[in-house]
């Protein structure tokens, strides 16, 4: 079971995506803005980090920057969320270590669509050599 934290300013927002994911079976986690998110990785260990891009108190960017220069957090794979994505500030994110962009277009269904095509894509579970399994992220290229 994949566990993914959701860190977004919008309560309503919040409760929609935590229960799509977790109706499809992965273990969700919400936070409402990047410093509670930063707060919760280490305890909460997330296959997967769903982003939002503009919150108050700590924004995706600043959330992205402190997480990817701390040595136990950049290991997290980052997705950015955004409303409308502005070329600029997602180049910016994907230059520090976020493997990519949702438009918050269509249903939270929709979301968690797209998210298992990037566990497909991107993720694979390994066995390390206790035996025990270990999530491992490998990023391949299509062509």
């Amino acid at each position: 079971m994949y566990k993914i934290l959701i860190i977004e300013d919008e309560e309503f927002l919040r409760k929609l995506y935590l229960d799509a994911f977790n109706v499809k079976g992965y273990r969700a986690e919400v936070a409402e803005n990047g410093e509670v998110g930063l707060n919760k990785l280490n305890e909460f260990k997330p296959d997967l980090v769903i982003l939002d891009l503009k919150m108050p108190v700590m924004d995706g960017y600043e959330f992205l920057k402190i997480a990817k220069n701390e040595p136990s957090l950049k290991k997290f794979p980052v997705i950015l969320l955004t409303n409308s994505p502005e070329i600029r500030e997602i180049g910016k994110c994907l230059s520090i270590g976020a493997i990519g962009y949702l438009e918050k277009t269509g249903s939270p269904s929709d979301i968690v669509k797209k998210v298992e095509t990037v566990f497909k894509a991107f993720i694979s579970i390994s066995e390390n050599s206790s035996g025990q399994s270990a999530r491992s992220y490998s990023f391949q290229s299509s062509g």
